[in-house]
């Protein structure tokens, strides 16, 4: 990019190593530019650029921090897992409603009813023996 074809109200990346810049104002010195920007939090800053750094400045793509072209396929596996992991919320049985084991209805009311109200955690405080 060419010095002379910065104007005021352009987003710049490459003035400051760490993010997008927007000329505030402009003053020609010679081959030279004295730029006054704000960053994206509202920081004022100046530079002076040279004509030997005007390749590295470069106008900013607008667009938003997030993107919608990812892999949907990976995206349907991992929001499926999260509403995997959050149905106890919406249905306490969902363990016996999953699973292929065919509980009798004494085993669910002994673990979902029974052992489920001794404790405020659920199922994990807990211990089963074997004797």
């Amino acid at each position: 990019m060419k010095l002379i074809d910065l104007k005021v109200g352009q987003t710049l990346s490459g003035v400051v190593a760490s993010a997008n810049v927007t000329v505030a104002a402009l003053t020609p010195m010679g081959e030279s530019v004295n730029v006054i920007y704000t960053t994206a939090d509202g920081q004022l800053g100046q530079r002076l650029l040279t004509s030997s750094e005007a390749d590295t400045i470069s106008v900013a793509v607008a667009g938003t921090p997030w993107r919608f072209d990812g892999d949907a396929a990976t995206f349907k596996l991992a929001i499926e897992a999260k509403r995997i992991s959050l149905a106890h919320l919406f249905d306490p049985m969902m363990a016996v409603h999953a699973s292929n084991v065919q509980a009798l209805p004494h085993q669910i009311t002994a673990v979902y009813e029974s052992l489920h109200a001794r404790t405020d955690d659920g199922l994990r405080e807990v211990h089963w023996s074997h004797g």
